[in-house]
């Protein structure tokens, strides 16, 4: 069982938002391909029957990619037992207090809400509670969208009902949220400084 989180720092000329992102996802996809050849294992991609990407001939691997201004991140899970893993990665939040507020009303769950309430910097707050919700979304392949209100990654018990564990990593002001199954003894292997955050 083995566990790789990479990382890309990359700048990129001064495009659209269109051709950012275009450029984001061409680093992230670059950061897989240079791991996939690493370990040996197969090229081809497929999508899964939740539509997520998937090796096309490989079901002892799972892997996610994220990318944000400046930054990209390839996660890989490598285990004989069902893998699967979640990574997201954002950019610090540019939202105004009364934006952050309004957004957590309507999409952070109890727990989260009352975090972000208690932060002495809202933003910070914000942004590692919603890179969280999101790894935990890709993590399951159903999409950030669905019962994102209803999905309460800060309750008590949520990793061991959920049977997940969570890491949080920082660069600058990007922050990288990973989720993986509990049953994941080894730390990834990374280079990204882990983020000490006490929730």
């Amino acid at each position: 069982m083995m566990l790789y989180l990479r990382h890309q720092i990359f700048h990129g000329p001064h495009v659209s938002r269109v051709e950012a992102r275009a450029h984001g996802s061409a680093v992230a996809h670059a950061l897989l391909h240079a791991l996939l050849l690493e370990l040996k294992l197969p090229l081809a991609l497929k999508a899964d029957p939740q539509g997520r990407p998937a090796l096309a001939h490989c079901d002892t691997v799972d892997f996610n990619l994220s990318h944000t201004e400046g930054l990209a991140v390839c996660a890989l899970l490598q285990s004989e037992n069902s893998p699967r893993v979640g990574v997201d990665a954002e950019l610090l939040t540019n939202f105004d207090a009364e934006r952050i507020a309004a957004f957590a009303a309507r999409f952070f769950a109890p727990c989260e809400q009352k975090c972000l309430a208690k932060a002495n910097d809202p933003a910070t707050c914000f942004t590692r509670i919603f890179t969280r919700k999101e790894a935990y979304a890709k993590y399951c392949g159903d999409g950030l969208g669905l019962h994102l209100s209803a999905t309460d990654t800060l309750a008590p018990d949520f990793e061991s009902s959920h049977g997940v564990r969570f890491y949080a990593y920082r660069h600058n002001d990007i922050f990288i949220s990973l989720c993986t199954p509990e049953n994941i003894e080894d730390k990834p292997q990374t280079t990204l400084c882990e983020d000490p955050v006490t929730w």
